[in-house]
């Protein structure tokens, strides 16, 4: 269950950025975050049984629905494309 979520996947990016050399990009990604509460043994294991009620169900439906050949998926992005960037930030 390690992967980043969508906070770490911004501050991938803003760390990348710099080294690309994107305009505007800073090393505030640097910063410390912020510290996160302690959670009681409670809140951990309910956190721990939420997860896997969301995440359990569909990994083993899809292995019982997987036939012996591999799984073949067209590419979302086949070719190469330029990115734009988004506006209204």
């Amino acid at each position: 269950r390690f992967h980043a979520n969508s906070a770490g996947h911004a501050r991938i990016a803003a760390a990348l950025a710099p080294a690309i050399g994107l305009p505007g990009s800073d090393d505030s990604w640097r910063r410390p975050l912020p510290e996160v509460a302690q959670r009681s043994a409670l809140a951990w294991w309910a956190g721990e049984i939420a997860w896997l009620a969301r995440h359990v169900p569909g990994w083993v439906g899809g292995l019982a629905s997987r036939d012996r050949t591999p799984e073949v998926r067209a590419p979302k992005r086949p070719h190469l494309e330029r990115l734009e960037r988004a506006t209204g930030r």
